[in-house]
């Protein structure tokens, strides 16, 4: 199952990249896809081979046909390789390096987020945290203040953000951003 993609170099693109689905979750890919004033697609990270639903149900195996369709499926592991404890943290680095920024609305202490956070700064990547993640979580509390990390207290604070950070992107070279690496410069 190989996605198709057009590029649409006359409007800004904008992905959102996700990890594996939950059904509790599944409106996240739903909405996005198939809303017509929506800019963008979803691109789903996924730590599984590419031919691997999981969790294995069908609320999960029609989400994933559908990210496929209008969007794309990325995985690191071979298409049948089936979900492994260790896969998830390497999905999440993988994340993490593929877009301008990792955007983290909402963690629990011992998330997969926070594997993604802690990678996209060693990617050189700037992380923004909602206020509730940066007080309620150590190391959210540790993150902040670091170079490269922002905090947002609404909506309107992540969308200017992002708006920021993309707009660095496009007029210096990726690596410059604050929070990129001493190393990678």
């Amino acid at each position: 199952m190989t996605p198709r993609r057009t590029p649409h170099r006359h409007r800004p693109r904008r992905a959102r990249r996700h990890g594996d689905l939950r059904a509790r979750r599944g409106h996240r890919y739903r909405r996005t896809p198939r809303h017509p004033r929506r800019r963008g697609t979803a691109d789903r990270v996924i730590g599984t081979g590419i031919s691997c639903v999981y969790p294995d149900n069908d609320t999960s195996a029609q989400l994933h046909r559908q990210v496929a369709t209008a969007g794309a499926l990325v995985s690191q592991f071979w298409p049948d390789a089936p979900p492994h404890r260790h896969n998830f943290p390497l999905s999440n680095a993988t994340m993490s390096g593929l877009g301008y920024a990792s955007v983290i609305v909402e963690a629990g202490e011992h998330s997969g987020t926070r594997v993604q956070a802690r990678a996209a700064l060693a990617h050189g990547r700037p992380v923004i945290l909602t206020d509730t993640v940066a007080a309620g979580t150590q190391w959210g509390q540790a993150l902040t203040g670091r170079p490269g990390v922002y905090v947002a207290s609404s909506t309107a604070d992540v969308l200017g953000l992002v708006e920021e950070l993309i707009t660095a992107a496009r007029n210096t070279d990726l690596v410059s951003l604050p929070g990129a690496c001493d190393d990678a410069q």
